[in-house]
């Protein structure tokens, strides 16, 4: 049975142990959070487990410290390679087209829909015409 996550500071490596999934993390992030000074590495050779959550709170305190991420298995550093790229900015909206390129896309849409309904007149008009017989 794996062990709360745990961390413990030395000489400028935080060396992480035990369980680092959901379910064990507890007050870690919190505690991660009150970590002041220079962090030179950080060690997950203790790790037993660690799964998308523990390795997205080591990323990000890594990453405030900028301090390199060492000791994880093959399948755990797969895990957070996968998380650290993932940490990307996204748009939570989509850019605003400029005033120009609006315009003309409703101008077109106009073009489109005249045409159409040009189109529809067109077939109208003949319809008629061959119902009277011309």
């Amino acid at each position: 049975m794996s062990t709360s996550a745990e961390f413990r500071e030395e000489q400028g490596t935080v060396r992480f142990s035990g369980d680092l999934s959901l379910a064990k993390l507890g007050t870690l992030p919190d505690r991660l959070e009150r970590v002041d000074g220079k962090v030179a590495r950080v060690d997950l050779s203790g790790v037993d487990r660690i799964d998308t959550v523990g390795a997205w709170v080591v990323h990000r305190f890594a990453a405030r410290h900028d301090a390199p991420v060492e000791g994880l298995s093959e399948d755990g550093q797969h895990l957070f390679d996968q998380v650290v790229e993932s940490d990307q900015q996204v748009a939570v909206r989509p850019d605003r087209p400029s005033g120009f390129q609006r315009v003309l896309g409703e101008v077109g849409e106009a073009v489109v829909q005249t045409g159409s309904t040009l189109l529809g007149l067109l077939g109208f008009l003949g319809g008629t015409a061959l119902a009277f017989g011309a």
